[in-house]
């Protein structure tokens, strides 16, 4: 259980600082509003302190998870999983309402809500719940090499999921193609501004088509 919990714990934090870390810069954090402002979920007036809540407690939790008491490690994995709770539904409401607005879980993105974001808050709530019940259930010493695995495992693991609209793009190469060429506007191109290109008599008349004749000349 040591290493479930640490591994979960690193799988977790990961998650959550990559997260909260990409909502920090000034024009980070007003994209992330604008993106709460557009979701319609919260009045105007709320979207500003909910956005707060949100960045606070993500940075929260993450420090709670790399403390090394078990009582806050519980209440850091407690606060990632009601976030997902709520991350989970505000989403299935928005895809209710058809609400294609896109995800700023981790920045900037173009990314549409899509019904797999609501499986990977699911997935990582159920993560929370077993890193929770892993770390009060962990008994015994530690072997470095396991402890050294683990975390490399939550890591790699976590990094991997902050990229999972990357991912799933990749498996529609046609949207992400077809789309910038079909909003590219048309632009004419003037008569003046054309190239002619003459063909030579010879070229002409060995395509098939008979050169032009000399005009005749009167005397």
């Amino acid at each position: 259980m040591h290493y479930l919990a640490i591994g979960l714990r690193c799988f977790v934090g990961v998650v959550f600082l990559i997260s909260s870390l990409s909502k920090l810069g000034p024009m980070s954090h007003r994209e992330f509003r604008a993106s709460l402002r557009a979701m319609r979920l919260l009045p105007e007036r709320l979207t500003a302190p909910a956005a707060i809540c949100v960045v606070s407690g993500e940075l929260g939790l993450v420090v709670c998870l790399a403390a090394p008491s078990r009582l806050l490690v519980g209440a850091g994995f407690a606060v990632a999983g009601l976030l997902l709770i709520v991350f989970s539904g505000a989403i299935a409401v928005l895809l209710r309402r058809g609400n294609s607005s896109p995800c700023r879980c981790f920045g900037a993105s173009s990314a549409t809500l899509a019904p797999h974001h609501v499986l990977r808050n699911v997935l990582l709530a159920a993560a929370a719940a077993t890193g929770a019940f892993a770390s009060t259930a962990a008994h015994g010493p530690l072997v470095w090499a396991g402890v050294l695995v683990a975390v490399c495992a939550g890591v790699a693991l976590g990094g991997l999921i902050t990229v999972l609209d990357e991912i799933v793009s990749l498996f529609r190469p046609g949207a992400a193609v077809s789309a910038p060429a079909r909003d590219r506007p048309v632009v004419p191109v003037p008569a003046s501004d054309r190239l002619v290109v003459p063909v030579p008599a010879s070229d002409r008349s060995r395509s098939g088509r008979s050169a032009p004749s000399a005009p005749a000349r009167h005397p």
